[in-house]
């Protein structure tokens, strides 16, 4: 049992969470799994070969599934569910407990990506496969500022030259462009072209993008409806 504001913090916060990975499918980008506030589970031969799980003090769960989930046969399981506790803490610099201390602290809407943001990642991972052959391409602004910063013509090279087919290329391509760069990209965009908006509002955003309604448009709302796209 904790107080009615917590819960409403976590209802902001899971809708977050919900909301950045249904903006990564809708962004085409192909692996866009549960890696923050999720449980999985890996068999011991990968976790070892793997080097076992990272000594991060925060977001351990999401760098240790950036080696896994490239590796294939990975999926989702959907029968069943895990309830973490919703408790407010300050042991780590982000994650759950993180976000619902500051909820608390600030008293204010949670903010978070805005759409666009996930407009422009689309129209890069749908060309990324003429990569592979076609020197020539003109991307966003934010996408094209992104990847100027990140050497990103130089790796495209290393990348073609160790790919004799186009199912290599894009597997290359997504090791480099993987999830952790992606949210690279999207705190770029943040900082310097989308400003955060609602969660509220962006949940309703995407789902406008995705043409889909939710019946209402309040933050329990919004998630009840969110949870039904991720079954």
């Amino acid at each position: 049992s904790f107080p009615q504001e917590v819960y409403n913090g976590i209802i902001h916060y899971e809708l977050f969470l919900r909301y950045y990975r249904q903006a990564l499918l809708y962004s085409k980008f192909p692996y866009a799994y549960h890696t923050v506030g999720s449980s999985f589970a890996v068999r011991s031969y990968i976790y070892q070969k793997q080097g076992g799980m990272n000594r991060r003090k925060a977001g351990e769960d999401f760098y240790f599934l950036q080696k896994i989930i490239p590796l294939g046969n990975y999926s989702e399981l959907k029968t069943t569910h895990v309830i973490p506790s919703p408790r407010p803490s300050g042991r780590v610099p982000f994650g759950t407990g993180k976000a619902i201390q500051d909820w608390l602290e600030n008293s204010s809407a949670l903010l978070t990506y805005h759409p666009q943001t996930f407009i422009d990642l689309k129209e890069f991972c749908e060309q990324a496969h003429l990569l592979y052959t076609n020197d020539t391409h003109t991307f966003s602004e934010s996408i094209n500022a992104f990847l100027g910063q990140n050497d990103f013509e130089q790796h495209l090279d290393e990348i073609r030259a160790n790919s004799a087919t186009p199912s290599m290329f894009i597997k290359r391509f997504y090791r480099w462009f993987n999830a952790f760069k992606v949210l690279k990209y999207v705190h770029f965009a943040k900082d310097n072209y989308f400003n955060d908006i609602p969660i509220t509002e962006a949940a309703k955003q995407l789902l406008q993008l995705m043409k889909k309604e939710a019946p209402h448009d309040d933050a329990t709302s919004l998630l009840h409806f969110y949870r039904a796209l991720d079954r």
